[in-house]
């Protein structure tokens, strides 16, 4: 079951407003990803469906929820958001896309 706020931010890309700004944050993240070297790159949360990391020339995408069964694919590994099941320094690059 996916949680109501993802299930939201999620329906919200799909609206007029959310697409304007589903293409402002692309095109920012479409300017900046292309400047970070490393081996793994993690989203968490926010839409798993969209090409956010696109221009990213990191190879290794992960896709990190809170959902148990998340109608989001793909999904890399799913947990708690307050004990994430990363090492230190094992990720290179964090993107929060229900940040931005």
């Amino acid at each position: 079951m996916v949680p109501e706020p993802l299930a939201q931010l999620t329906s919200f890309y799909k609206t007029p407003n959310g697409s304007a700004i589903y293409a402002a944050e692309r095109s920012m993240l479409k300017r900046f990803l292309p400047q970070f070297f490393g081996y793994f790159l993690l989203q968490i949360e926010g839409p798993s469906d969209l090409q956010w990391l696109s221009s990213s020339p990191i190879r290794n995408h992960l896709y990190y929820t809170e959902a148990q069964q998340s109608l989001q694919s793909p999904v890399s590994c799913c947990g708690s958001m307050r004990a994430l099941p990363f090492d230190s320094e094992s990720i290179d690059v964090l993107v929060l896309p229900h940040t931005l």
